[in-house]
C-alpha cells in the first residue's frame, strides 16, 4: 500500500464524485479520454480537406455516446476546421486539430506538405511526419554531401495490448536527379540463428533464462486477465487493508515450521482448493521461504543456503529498489513478511507469480474462499536449484524475487483502485516492464557494490568486460546476471520484425517478449523523463507515480505522469533509439543508462563485426537493427539506389531504415505505405 499519496488525476476525481450520489440514479459516464482519428493526416494541395473523427471514452476505454465536441486548429493560417471536424488546408505547414468535450482534449496532426520541400535537419535533429496519402508525394531526403546519413522509422502508435495483429508496411526509395543504381527489393525476415562457434564472453544459460521469462510472461498475462474478472466481481469491500500500526511494528512475527496454503488460483475465487502442507526452509524479518511438503521430499528439495542467498540479495539490493521506486509493499496479514511458497503449482519452465486473490478476505459474502489472506510469491524449485549447477550457475532466481516483489506492490495497488475503473491492472507490457525495472535496478545496485559502474552511470562494453564476469571461472557474476539478461531481451525485442512495444505481435521472433519491449521502453522513459543520469535513483519518483493506486493504469497513467500523449512518446522513443550509439548529438530525451550498441555486441547477441561475424545466435546489424541491413552486417543503404523495403509491423512497432547519401543528384523520395495510427520519424545522423 503506498505510503505517499499522489494527487488524483482529474478524471479519477471526477469519477469518484460521479459515483457518490445517494438518490439511486445511475450517474452519467465520466469522460476520461478523447481519441481523435486519424491521429495524423497529410495533404499536398491547398484547399484539400481531411475528415477527423473524435470519440469520448471512460477511463476503461468504454465509448461515451451523445456528446458534442468543440473543434479547433492550433494554426488557422495553415488549416481551419469546421464544427464537424473537417480540416481544410490554407497554407503549407502543420497544425494540430483538437477535439474537446467536458474539458478533456485530444489532437491530431494535419500536415500541408509542399512537395518541392525536402527534409532539412542538422545532425542530431529529428522530425515526425504524417504518412503521405496514397498518390501524394513522398518524404524528400536531400542528397547533400557524400556521407550524409539519415534514419527513417515507421512507428505504429497503436496502443491496444490485446491486439496482436500485424499490418503491411513499405518504404520505397526513388532517387531524384542523376542515374539510379539498379532497383532492388529487400524483404526483412525475422531474426535467424547462426552457428555459435565463439563469443567474446560466455553467456551460459541466458537463452534458457529468456525462454523461462517469456513463458512466465504469458502465464502472468493469462492470470491478469482472469484476475480482472475476479476484481470486478469482488469489488473492494473484501480487500484486506494494512493496519495503521503495521509500518511501526517493532519486529516481524516468527512464523511456524508448517502452515497450510491453498495453491489454487481460480478466476472465480470459489470454491476453495485443497490446502497443502508447506514446511519452513528459512526466514528472516522480511521473508519466509516455505516449500510444498511433498515436493520437499523429492529431488526438487531446495536448501536453506539457496533461499538465504535470495533473501540476502533482496535485503541488500532489492528492498531499497522496491521502497524507493515503488513505495514498498503492503502487510495485510500483519506478520511483517512476504511468504515465498516453492511449489509444483509453478509449472515447468516458468519462474514465479503473484496472485491478487490472496489480497482478499477468504470469508464474507464478497470474499474469496481460495485466498491465503496475505502477501505470497509462488516460486519454481528448479529455478532456485539452478544456483548450484556446477557447470552453469544460474542466478536468475535472485533478481526474479525482486521482480515478483514489485508485483506484490503493484498488484495490491491495482486492486485498490476505485471501481470506476473496469480493469484496474496495468497492461502486461507495462506491468512486466516495470517489474523488469525493479529486477534490473537491484542488479545495477548489486553490481555497483561488486566493482561495476554506479546505478545511474552509462554501461558500456568496457564496464562489462572489466567487471561482469568472475575472473577465475569466466562465469557471469551473480550481481551482473540481471544486467546481462536485459541486454538479451532488448535484442530479442528490437531485432525482431515484426515487433511491438505493447505486445508481442503475430509472426514475431521467438525471442520477442513484453519483458524486453516493456523494459526497453520504460528504461528510456526513466532516462528521458526521470532524468536518471542526474543522480542515483533520480528516476524513482516517476515510477512511484506510475505504480500508485491514485494513478490511472496503462496509457492514461503514462500520459498523466509525463504530460505527453502516447503517440508522441512513441515518436520520441523511436528518435532516441535511432540516434543512440551514433556520433550525432543525442538530445534531452535520450537513453542514458546503457550504451546498448557495445553492451549488446560484447556478448555477440548480434553479429555485425569481428569477432562476432559468423558466430552469433542473433541477427546481423547493430542495435536498433535497421531493416536496411546488408548481408555483411552494415546497416545502411545508398540514398542513390532505388529499392523497396517491405515487411510487417505490430502495435507499438518500429521499422527503422538507414540511408547514406553518395552526394549525387537531388536526393531521394521515400514513398511510404503504412497502416492508420502510424507516424514517420526522420533523424539526421551525420
Amino acid at each position: 500500500m503506498p505510503r505517499i499519496r499522489l494527487a488524483l488525476v482529474p478524471a479519477l476525481v471526477a469519477g469518484l464524485m460521479a459515483c457518490s450520489g445517494d438518490d439511486g440514479t445511475v450517474p452519467d459516464p465520466v469522460i476520461a479520454r478523447v481519441v481523435v482519428t486519424p491521429d495524423a493526416s497529410s495533404v499536398t494541395v491547398l484547399g484539400a480537406t481531411s475528415q477527423f473523427e473524435a470519440q469520448a471514452q471512460t477511463s476503461s476505454g468504454v465509448p461515451v455516446t451523445g456528446v458534442d465536441f468543440t473543434w479547433s486548429s492550433s494554426n488557422s493560417s495553415v488549416a481551419t476546421v469546421d464544427a464537424a471536424g473537417r480540416a481544410t488546408a490554407v497554407a503549407f505547414g502543420e497544425a494540430t486539430i483538437t477535439a474537446t468535450v467536458d474539458g478533456v482534449s485530444a489532437g491530431a496532426v494535419f500536415s500541408v506538405r509542399d512537395c518541392s520541400e525536402e527534409v532539412a535537419l542538422a545532425p542530431g535533429q529529428w522530425t515526425s511526419l504524417a504518412v503521405p496519402a496514397a498518390g501524394d508525394c513522398g518524404v524528400i531526403l536531400p542528397a547533400g554531401s557524400a556521407g550524409d546519413r539519415y534514419r527513417v522509422a515507421v512507428v505504429r502508435t497503436l496502443s491496444n495490448p490485446l491486439n496482436t495483429a500485424v499490418e503491411d508496411v513499405s518504404v520505397e526509395v526513388a532517387p531524384l536527379g542523376g542515374a539510379s543504381a539498379p532497383a532492388a527489393t529487400f524483404t526483412a525476415a525475422a531474426a535467424t540463428s547462426e552457428a555459435d562457434a565463439r563469443r567474446p564472453f560466455p553467456v551460459p544459460g541466458l537463452a534458457e533464462a529468456a525462454r523461462i521469462a517469456e513463458r512466465t510472461a504469458q502465464m502472468h498475462q493469462d492470470l491478469r486477465l482472469r484476475e480482472a474478472d475476479l476484481v470486478r466481481r469482488l469489488g473492494t469491500e473484501a480487500l484486506l487493508r494494512e493496519s495503521s500500526l503495521a509500518r511501526s511494528a517493532p519486529a516481524a512475527v516468527d512464523l511456524p515450521q508448517t502452515i497450510q496454503i491453498d495453491p489454487t488460483t481460480p478466476s472465480s475465487c470459489s470454491p476453495a482448493g485443497t490446502k497443502v502442507t508447506a514446511q519452513l526452509i528459512w526466514q528472516d524479518d522480511r521473508l519466509a521461504f516455505y516449500q510444498d511438503a511433498d515436493q520437499a521430499q523429492t529431488e526438487l528439495a531446495v536448501t536453506a543456503a539457496q533461499v538465504q542467498r535470495m533473501a540476502e540479495f533482496y535485503e541488500q539490493y532489492g528492498e531499497p529498489i522496491i521502497e524507493t521506486y515503488f513505495d514498498g509493499i503492503s502487510d495485510i496479514d500483519g506478520n511483517g513478511k512476504v511468504i515465498v511458497f516453492i511449489s509444483p503449482v509453478v509449472t515447468s519452465g516458468t519462474a514465479a507469480f503473484v496472485w491478487s486473490g490472496d489480497f482478499f478476505s477468504a470469508s464474507g459474502t464478497n470474499g474469496c474462499p481460495a485466498s491465503n489472506e496475505g502477501e505470497y510469491v509462488y516460486f519454481s524449485a528448479s529455478l532456485i536449484q539452478a544456483q548450484d549447477n556446477p557447470d552453469n550457475p544460474n542466478w536468475q532466481s535472485l533478481e526474479t524475487l525482486v521482480h515478483e516483489m514489485k508485483h506484490v506492490s503493484s498488484l495490491y495497488n491495482s486492486v485498490e483502485r476505485p471501481l470506476t475503473i473496469a480493469n484496474p491492472y496495468h497492461p502486461s507490457w507495462e506491468e512486466e516492464g516495470s517489474a523488469e525495472i525493479a529486477g534490473n535496478m537491484a542488479s545495477r545496485l548489486a553490481w555497483s557494490m561488486a566493482g561495476g559502474p554506479a546505478p545511474n552511470a552509462r554501461v558500456d562494453e568496457d564496464d562489462i568486460a572489466d567487471n561482469g564476469f568472475d575472473a577465475s571461472t569466466g562465469s557471469i557474476k551473480p550481481e551482473f546476471y540481471g544486467v546481462a539478461l536485459r541486454m538479451l531481451r532488448t535484442q530479442g525485442f528490437l531485432s525482431s520484425q515484426p515487433n511491438g512495444v505493447v505486445v508481442t505481435p503475430v509472426g514475431a521472433d521467438d525471442s520477442h517478449s513484453v519483458y524486453g519491449s516493456g523494459w526497453t521502453f520504460l528504461r528510456w522513459l526513466g532516462d528521458a523523463y526521470g532524468d536518471a543520469a542526474s543522480s542515483v535513483f533520480a528516476d524513482a519518483d516517476l515510477f512511484t507515480q506510475l505504480n500508485s493506486s491514485d494513478t490511472e493504469p496503462g496509457i492514461l497513467g503514462l500520459e498523466a505522469v509525463t504530460g505527453t500523449s502516447f503517440p508522441r512518446l512513441m515518436e520520441e522513443f523511436a528518435a532516441a533509439a535511432m540516434l543512440h550509439g551514433t556520433s550525432a548529438p543525442q538530445g534531452d530525451l535520450s537513453f542514458t543508462s546503457y550504451d546498448f550498441v557495445t553492451a549488446v555486441e560484447i556478448f555477440c547477441f548480434a553479429a555485425d563485426n569481428p569477432p562476432c561475424t559468423g558466430s552469433s545466435p542473433g541477427p546481423t546489424g547493430v542495435w536498433p537493427w535497421p531493416v536496411t541491413v546488408n548481408s555483411d552486417g552494415t546497416p545502411s543503404r545508398s540514398l542513390q539506389q532505388s529499392g523497396n523495403f517491405a515487411g510487417r509491423i505490430g502495435p507499438g512497432g518500429l521499422r527503422i531504415h538507414d540511408f547514406v547519401s553518395g552526394g549525387t543528384g537531388i536526393g531521394a523520395e521515400l514513398v511510404i505505405s503504412a497502416p492508420v495510427q502510424s507516424r514517420i520519424v526522420v533523424v539526421r545522423i551525420q
